[in-house]
Order: C-alpha cells, then sequence, then structure tokens
C-alpha cells in the first residue's frame, strides 16, 4: 500500500502517506478511514493500479536492432511494475520500456534487468511490426462504423500518443 503511494506523483500523496505512516507506528493498523489522509491512500492506490493497469495492454513496442522498444509517458511512476509484468511475459526477448516523462528506463536483457536514467528517444520509423500493425489494424476496421466517441471511451486521447494505430 505504502509503495503505490510513493508512485503516485503529487505532493500531497507523500505528505499522507508519511502521515498514515505514522498512524500505522502508533495504532498498528490503517483501518480509521474516517481520516483523510488513510483515505486518500485508498486513492492513491487505485489511481496507480488502474494506469499500471491500463498500459499493460496499451503499451506498443517495436524492433530496433534486435531489441523491443516501448515509449510512454505515465501520470504515475509505474515502470517497475510494467517492467516486471513484461519480464515475466518475454523471457526470451531483450527490451525496453522508457518513461519519457522522468526519463527512466526499464532494460531487460534476458538475464539482468534494471531500472535507469534514459534521456534520448530511439527512432521507431522503420520498424516492420509497426508497418505490419498498421496495416492490419486499417484492414480490420470499417470506416463506414467508425465511432469516434466510443473509440474515445475506451481509448483514452493521454494513451494515444504512443500507439501506432492512431497515427
Amino acid at each position: 500500500l505504502f509503495y503505490d503511494c510513493y508512485c503516485f506523483d503529487g505532493k500531497e500523496a507523500f505528505v499522507d502517506t508519511y502521515k498514515s505512516f505514522l498512524f500505522y507506528l502508533e495504532n498498528h493498523h490503517l483501518k480509521d478511514i474516517n481520516k483523510d489522509f488513510i483515505r486518500n491512500l485508498y486513492y492513491y492506490k487505485k489511481s496507480v493500479n488502474r494506469e499500471r493497469h491500463k498500459y499493460s495492454g496499451f503499451l506498443r513496442f517495436s524492433e530496433i536492432e534486435d531489441i523491443l522498444y516501448a515509449k510512454f509517458s505515465p501520470k504515475h511512476f509505474v515502470l517497475d511494475y510494467l517492467g516486471y509484468f513484461f519480464k515475466n511475459r518475454y523471457k526470451n526477448a531483450k527490451f525496453i520500456i522508457h518513461d519519457i516523462k522522468r526519463q527512466k528506463a526499464f532494460v531487460y536483457d534476458k538475464t539482468t534487468s534494471y531500472i535507469g536514467d534514459f534521456k534520448e528517444e530511439l527512432n521507431q520509423e522503420n520498424d516492420i511490426y509497426h508497418k505490419l500493425w498498421k496495416i492490419f489494424f486499417e484492414s480490420v476496421s470499417i470506416k463506414e462504423r467508425e465511432n469516434k466517441r466510443l473509440q474515445a471511451q475506451y481509448v483514452p486521447k493521454h494513451y494515444r500518443k504512443f500507439m501506432i494505430e492512431f497515427h
């Protein structure tokens, strides 16, 4: 719970987490939801977990010189969650997940993984999977049945910036 609140991007989350931690040390529980700072912890946790879940489905990889590369710009720090999620999913692949907002990256090379500073973006223009995904998306979609409002409901604009099929 405390780590999820630490990952929430906001100064108020740090203050509420600190107050809750002191409350926990004194009372050995966090069941007093009448306190605002404890109630806020559950909001922070829910917000971070929601974003982590959405990015596990919306993150798009490109292949650059035998390395899978994905870039995204999340509201909260969810890089470690996504890194370990994809590490379990792609055990036999090298990949980099780049958080542009914080200039950090999760790097996995089939044996070791770490989070480090990563300032420059890699060029994804010549990726064959990029082109194939666009072709697939265009061939499956029906122009006459396009519904922009429903699309915006299921895939918010915040996530579309790095999704191949919306460019």
